[in-house]
Parts: structure tokens; sequence; C-alpha cells
């Protein structure tokens, strides 16, 4: 079996920067609000264009931050649980 050995400070890092993936994904989509005026031929198509690429915007940055707060959460839980561990071997408290 292979493990990958990732330290909780490295952790609240890639949850750092999930985070500000998202805001910037969520801006992508606050940048492509209103549809330009391009006449009656090709309105409908840029108004759907957009309104797809402003939901899949959205939902990407809904996903990032789930995904942010989850590793968040994650490292939380590892460094309670090696202070816990690390108080009942009376050493103190982890890094």
């Amino acid at each position: 079996m292979t493990t990958i050995e990732v330290s909780a400070a490295e952790l609240y890092r890639l949850a750092a920067t999930l985070e500000d993936l998202a805001a910037e994904a969520q801006q992508v989509g606050t940048d492509l609000s209103g549809t330009p005026q391009v006449g009656r031929t090709l309105q409908a198509t840029i108004e759907g264009f957009l309104g797809d690429h402003r939901t899949a915007a959205g939902a990407l940055a809904g996903e990032l931050r789930w995904l942010a707060n989850t590793i968040g959460a994650v490292a939380s839980s590892w460094v309670r649980l090696d202070h816990e561990l690390l108080s009942l071997q009376g050493r103190g408290s982890a890094e």
C-alpha cells in the first residue's frame, strides 16, 4: 500500500488556494453578467451561451468552496487529533 504524507499546514494552504480559485470562478460569472446586444439573429444564442457559462462558473465556484472547506476541516481534525494524542502521552501539543 502506498501512503501520501501531507502536513496540516500544507492542507491549509491547499484549502486557501482552492478558496482563491473559487473567488476567481465567481468573478468570472459576475463578469459574464449582462448580455451585449448583437442583433436579433444571434441574440438568443449569445444569451444562452453566456447564461450557460455563468451557471458553470457558479457551479465551479461552489464545488471549489466545498472542497476548500472539506480539506480545511480534515486539516483541523488532524491537528486536534495530534494535540489530543500528544496530550495523552504528556508530550505537549503538535505543531
